[in-house]
């Protein structure tokens, strides 16, 4: 029986290591995507994502994105090399108080993709190579003044 549980656990080890050399021989490659790029500086995004500048495929792009067969999560990475990818793509790192940062679109070229395995406190991550092109970078507005003009606006209606 303990020669069947071994065999069994063996096979299983193999599968999984198989999966795994899988998804980072995938990675390796260079990987040409266009989307909406986003640096959050709100105290929530910071406290969850930190400085990182992120990226999101468009529909037409996210199958390019590397992940394990079954991963049906939202295709969404930030940068390695964040502080090279904003100045890449027209900004700076900084907190800005008139915005709760900035977002733009792209066409990029990434590599070393790696997949965050699991849903949590985590992201998946790859290093910014190239921007092809991209849109002016455009502040966001902070969710708190966007619901407070929203409400001061209704009350003036």
């Amino acid at each position: 029986m303990a020669l069947v549980i071994m065999s069994t656990l063996a096979a299983k080890t193999a599968v999984l290591l198989l999966a795994i050399v899988s998804t980072q021989v995938a990675a390796e490659e260079t990987i040409t995507l266009s989307g909406r790029f986003e640096y959050r500086t709100d105290p929530i995004s910071l406290d969850i994502i930190g400085r990182q500048v992120c990226f999101f495929p468009t529909e037409h792009s996210a199958h390019l994105v590397p992940r394990p067969r079954g991963d049906n999560r939202l295709p969404w990475f930030c940068f390695s090399n964040s502080a090279a990818a904003a100045k890449m793509l027209g900004f700076r790192l900084t907190v800005s108080t008139d915005a709760c940062g900035v977002s733009g679109s792209a066409t990029l070229t990434v590599s070393h993709y790696v997949a965050y395995p699991e849903e949590g406190d985590g992201n998946d991550v790859a290093t910014l190579n190239f921007v092809q092109k991209k849109t002016k970078p455009e502040p966001i507005p902070c969710e708190i003044d966007a619901l407070l003009n929203r409400k001061l606006h209704d009350r003036g209606s």
